[in-house]
């Protein structure tokens, strides 16, 4: 053991053994003792740990040619057991040397009888606890053996070439080991900081993967110009921090599968680094038939390529299996084809591939190249109990989707990303029954939950669409759109100013904010595009209390843009919208600052067919209504649940006014003609069960209006839906 300390040239500075021609000679049955091998250790010169002496035969023994009488075996194990304190402990094992028993039992001679290869033994030569002090450095420690013959005439050290050592056994391959491209001109065995290089120390990532046997590969900062090949199962290739150390290769691989990184065993996590293809390369990260596999924090861009192109994908091409992929806070960009992808395919149709997680990536500026095939920035293909959250998605190119679903299985999840500035912002493609290009097995195609999202500044904000069969309804509600007034979809919101979706995206309610917002109060902005309008006279209502800055007419024609749609008396003079006032048992005008309330209902005269939105209130409360004798006009406020709708029987809605204390409350419903189902309901009589698609005569539906005869009054009619509603799962 050495230091880098001052230690001058006496070899008592150092551990060693050496070879003492002895002045007296010394017979025994198994030969002449000549020479004296002593093995030592020391901390430094006045010191010694251990000390020990063999005594060994002449070179080449008797005969001078037999090469037993110069081998000898050496261990040594030193552990570090404080702060600059090491327990030593050295075996020497000669392979001829004179016997303990030859009549000279010194207390430090521990020479043993080896002739006989039978008795040959390692026999301890030092033991104790160095104490590293005076100054020494233990950042240049090294192991080495030193040859000194005490007699003639030579230099005082003489160290072992490692070329004429023979090293046997089997050394123990390291759990963990470093990288630095600043050890590039160490040689193996030489100190790299506290290590070793060539065991536990290493100038490239490829060489540290190689060795490691168990957990980790921690990489420091610089940058590698190197392919890297990851083969080892569970292991963890680290940068010391996120883009520190740079993976930019000069050449891409000679044969397929491509990418900077190649991972083809299970449970690797690849962390921390920026990969840089550089146009080189035709993919960033390329997980191939690897199973749960962790890629995070790494910052990945130039995998320009019109075929591969891709900046992170986990895939399988064949008979291999992929699932459990865990691809979180990455950031990927310039791709040619999609930012991050995963995918199962057997050769001839994708099969379903499960419980991946994409989440907190940054994805953007991919799709450069722009070719035949389509998908988006973060792509699954038939995934199944999948998630794609908490993504930044934006600026994707050549019409392409911020996140694309080539088919969906049971349990999947697009939630809590923004997705903004693509040509399409959600897509969902052979979404439902039909072709064969997916192998479904025992699952069946069912939409993800598109939920908890902000889509905006899109080209088209979601799309759900087939190549066969009827396309899937998208579940793409509670999300924000851009605006407060919800998606623009044709045949139901036409006039929705947000992000347009296709016809098969079911997106009510929406928020009326962004989602941070919505989930930091946690009470539900949502909006409905619920309020159908026919020329002619309506009766308008709304089933729940509405927003401050939209419950008033005036607010509600504003944010609806009504002004140009009501009937008109003259250009610019709007026929007159009513309500009934039932203690006077007469009409009156509504004002821009009528209060739109749930119970209540008013007469509008539209001139032409419109779709009007409600924002809920976030407020608390109770819809209700007093109801006098005589006429009076109401609306429905009755809540949904998981298994019906908010259409209510008439007599169960009225329950509250059937008595008025002791005596009769109301008598008779009437549902006019004005652009709703008419019917008259007497109370006590029966009422037929709720018939989809059919007519349901005496059930009330909402934003209609009803007349309510009450023998006797007041009394005080309640509705259902109160505010404010709750957001999912909480």
């Amino acid at each position: 053991m050495s230091g880098n300390a001052p230690r001058g040239t006496d070899p008592e500075t150092y551990g060693k053994g050496s070879w003492d021609n002895q002045t007296i000679g010394h017979w025994n049955d198994d030969g002449y003792r000549s020479y004296l091998f002593q093995g030592q250790f020391t901390g430094n010169w006045v010191e010694t740990v251990g000390n020990s002496q063999f005594n060994a035969e002449k070179h080449g023994g008797l005969s001078g040619d037999d090469p037993d009488y110069d081998t000898f075996d050496i261990k040594i194990v030193i552990e570090k057991v404080g702060d600059n304190s090491y327990a030593v402990t050295g075996w020497l094992r000669l392979w001829k040397s004179s016997a303990i028993d030859e009549g000279y039992p010194w207390d430090w001679n521990y020479a043993m009888n080896a002739h006989d290869p039978a008795k040959r033994d390692y026999l301890m030569a030092f033991e104790g606890t160095w104490i590293a002090d005076g100054g020494i450095d233990l950042s240049d420690a090294e192991v080495f053996l030193a040859i000194q013959n005490w007699q003639y005439t030579q230099p005082t050290l003489h160290t072992f070439d490692w070329d004429s050592v023979v090293v046997t056994g089997t050394v123990v391959p390291p759990a963990e080991v470093w990288v630095d491209d600043d050890w590039a001109a160490l040689n193996p065995g030489d100190p790299a900081d506290e290590y070793v290089f060539g065991y536990d120390a290493f100038a490239t990532i490829q060489d540290g993967i190689d060795a490691v046997a168990g957990s980790t590969v921690n990489v420091a900062a610089g940058t590698y110009t190197e392919l890297v090949t990851i083969d080892k199962a569970n292991v963890t290739v680290k940068s010391e921090s996120q883009g520190a150390a740079i993976i930019k290769p000069s050449a891409e691989r000679e044969a397929w599968p491509y990418g900077a990184v190649l991972i083809t065993a299970d449970g690797v996590t690849f962390d921390g680094f920026e990969v840089d293809g550089t146009t080189i390369c035709n993919n960033g990260i390329n997980a191939y038939e690897a199973n749960n596999v962790t890629i995070r924090n790494n910052i990945v861009h130039g995998a320009v390529n019109d075929w591969d192109g891709v900046g992170i994908t986990v895939w399988s091409w064949g008979s291999g299996t992929v699932d459990g992929a865990l691809i979180e806070n990455n950031e990927v960009y310039d791709t040619g084809r999609m930012g991050i992808i995963v995918l199962d395919h057997n050769g001839s149709s994708y099969e379903v591939t499960s419980n991946h997680i994409i989440r907190g990536n940054t994805v953007h500026d991919t799709w450069k190249v722009g070719w035949d095939d389509h998908g988006g920035s973060i792509q699954i293909n038939v995934g199944k109990n999948s998630s794609i959250v908490d993504n930044v998605i934006y600026d994707t190119q050549n019409g392409e989707r911020g996140i694309y679903m080539f088919g969906s299985a049971a349990g999947n999840t697009i939630t809590g990303n923004t997705i903004r500035d693509n040509p399409i912002g959600v897509q969902l493609w052979i979404s439902g029954e039909g072709g064969d290009s997916i192998n479904w097995g025992d699952d069946a195609p069912t939409s993800p939950d598109v939920s908890g999202n902000d889509i905006y500044d899109n080209g088209t904000g979601a799309i759900s669409s087939n190549i066969e069969g009827t396309p899937m309804v998208m579940d793409a509600a509670m999300n924000w759109w851009g605006h407060r007034t919800g998606p623009k979809q044709a045949d139901n919101n036409p006039d929705g100013k947000g992000d347009e979706v296709s016809a098969n995206v079911y997106y009510e309610p929406w928020l009326t904010k962004v989602s941070e917002e919505v989930l930091a109060e946690g009470v539900g902005y949502y909006g409905f595009a619920m309020v159908h309008l026919g020329t002619g006279w309506n009766i308008l209502s709304t089933p729940f209390a509405l927003d401050t800055d939209c419950d008033t007419w005036g607010e509600f024609v504003t944010l609806n843009e009504l002004s140009e749609k009501l009937a008109a008396v003259e250009p610019g003079v709007p026929v007159p919208t009513y309500y009934y006032d039932a203690a006077v048992q007469d009409w009156g005008q509504v004002t821009s600052g009528y209060q739109l309330k749930p119970c209540d209902a008013i007469y509008v005269k539209m001139a032409q067919p419109d779709i009007a939105a409600l924002l809920v209130s976030p407020g608390l409360s109770t819809p209700q209504k007093t109801l006098r004798r005589g006429w009076n006009l109401v609306g429905l406020s009755w809540q949904p649940t998981e298994t019906a709708g908010p259409v209510a029987k008439a007599s169960d809605y009225l329950k509250t006014v059937e008595t008025v204390g002791t005596l009769p409350g109301y008598t008779l419903v009437v549902s006019p003609g004005q652009n709703q189902e008419p019917w008259t309901y007497v109370a006590g009589g029966t009422i037929a069960p709720w018939q989809e698609e059919q007519p349901n005569p005496d059930w009330m539906v909402p934003t209609k209006g009803y007349w309510v005869v009450m023998e006797n009054g007041p009394d005080v009619l309640y509705g259902t839906w109160l505010t404010p509603m709750g957001l999912p799962g909480r």
